[in-house]
């Protein structure tokens, strides 16, 4: 990730005479924004002397702005946040709000330092392999079109130390468009509970087989398959053992 320099759009309203005029001179430089001059011109409504048009501006439309040189107009230097690898481990990377504020992964987690930083430069360094992480994302879009889940999650450790090498997580967002909420940016395999299934019987039969509860060549009844907690809560496995 990284943080560049942009021009951000705003007017001081008290300094324009024909609000209509510069609304339709901003809206068609700002349609791809999908700002129509009724929405600017709805702005513009207010006593304030200050109001944002659209903020973090792409280099070749705030050029093209400031050529027309209209009166009111203001542009205001800001950081805007970019993800040169796309939205690769964007729920691992994170995301941050439109004022640079993190909102949740390595951008919330570090959020404070960086500010505290204020000109100076760190590097982190994450344990992600790049390289990984996009087969695992590319495998669980495959899997996530074929069998069409609500969620689907893939983590890659490396199990001599414990390092994470990939994290993907589907549905995904896209970082830098601020329309995410903030149910997109939950991280599932951090965040959520959920059933672990066959893959924890390696846990109970080893603490098992460690205390002595149990002999390797033990036979288990496994309540035919469907064991049944209190209030009527049951947890059922895919075969009557």
């Amino acid at each position: 990730m990284v943080s560049l320099e942009v021009d951000s759009l705003a007017v001081n309203p008290q300094k324009v005479v024909d609000k209509k005029y510069l609304a339709n001179r901003l809206a068609s430089k700002l349609s791809h924004f999908q700002l129509s001059q009724p929405e600017i011109i709805h702005k513009l409504k207010t006593d304030s002397k200050f109001v944002w048009i659209k903020r973090q501006l792409d280099p070749e439309i705030s050029a093209s702005l400031k050529q027309l040189n209209l009166p009111g107009v203001e542009f205001r230097k800001e950081k805007k946040r970019y993800y040169p690898q796309g939205n690769l481990a964007s729920h691992l990377m994170g995301a941050v709000s439109i004022d640079g504020y993190g909102l949740s992964g390595v951008e919330l987690i570090y959020d404070k330092l960086c500010k505290n930083l204020k000109n100076k430069e760190i590097d982190i360094v994450l344990c992600i392999d790049t390289t990984l992480q996009y087969i695992a994302e590319k495998e669980l879009r495959n899997a996530f079109n074929r069998y069409r889940p609500k969620k689907a999650s893939v983590v890659i450790q490396n199990p001599y130390t414990g390092e994470i090498l990939a994290l993907a997580c589907l549905p995904s967002f896209v970082q830098n468009n601020y329309n995410f909420t903030e149910k997109d940016l939950v991280n599932p395999v951090v965040n959520e509970v959920f059933e672990p299934g066959s893959t924890f019987k390696i846990i109970t039969t080893a603490a098992a087989l460690a205390e002595k509860i149990y002999r390797p060549k033990d036979a288990i009844f496994c309540e035919n398959g469907c064991y049944d907690f209190t209030e009527g809560l049951k947890i059922r496995d895919h075969e009557k053992y």
